[in-house]
């Protein structure tokens, strides 16, 4: 990860203190042009700082960066709910980056296994922190599942995790009750990559984390 100077940090301090969002009902749309401007204007903004601070492509935080500017961009009047959830993951990051959870993360994550991502994500669960701990699980579970793909010469690019896994279930690499556990898992990275925080929680990561695990020993790991 770059180095996080006071200036950065008091970029995303100020990023938060005024976010748009904070001036609508997120039960309405966004029917103002100039709030949806603003939403939308914000969204790139916190999208660029996220880069700075993490020059990964694939982080998860970045991912759901851009997620949220895309979704914005199409679906102007939405605007403003897609800044709230990026302004959730944007005060998560401020966190884990004030605890010092992320240092040096980006610079590991190519040279380690899964088991040791599978280990950051249940320290962030040991800290009380089921949000960034879904987010990871679910990174390393889909990995997971699109490895076995390809181990197995299953076609998986493009395609959604549940076909993956009923691709890999016809195929005898996994079991129906490995398939359904693999949905749920499916369903809470899903939740994660959303910012859908109070959609799932640390019990549920627990179980993504185990069942991640006894993939890549069963599946991969032979």
């Amino acid at each position: 990860m770059a180095g996080v100077t006071d200036d950065m940090r008091k970029r995303l301090q100020a990023l938060l203190a005024d976010a748009p969002h904070k001036r609508t009902n997120l039960d309405d749309s966004a029917e103002d042009t100039q709030t949806a401007a603003d939403c939308i204007g914000w969204l790139a903004s916190a999208g660029n700082m996220i880069e700075k601070l993490l020059p990964d492509p694939s982080n998860s935080y970045r991912r759901l960066a851009a997620e949220k500017q895309q979704q914005a961009n199409q679906t102007s009047y939405q605007a403003h709910m897609f800044a709230a959830q990026l302004a959730s993951a944007l005060s998560q990051l401020l966190l884990d980056l004030e605890a010092g959870l992320l240092a040096g993360l980006e610079a590991r994550v190519s040279g380690e296994t899964f088991d040791d991502l599978l280990d950051h994500a249940a320290a962030y669960l040991a800290d009380g922190r089921h949000q960034p701990a879904g987010v990871l699980a679910g990174v390393v579970f889909e990995d997971t599942v699109r490895r076995l793909c390809d181990a197995h010469r299953i076609e998986q690019r493009g395609k959604e995790l549940d076909t993956a896994m009923s691709a890999l279930k016809a195929a005898n690499v996994l079991t129906k009750l490995e398939q359904k556990e693999g949905i749920a898992a499916a369903d809470l990275r899903a939740k994660a990559t959303h910012a859908d925080w109070n959609a799932f929680n640390g019990e549920q990561v627990t179980t993504v984390i185990a069942f991640t695990r006894r993939l890549i020993r069963d599946k991969l790991a032979v």
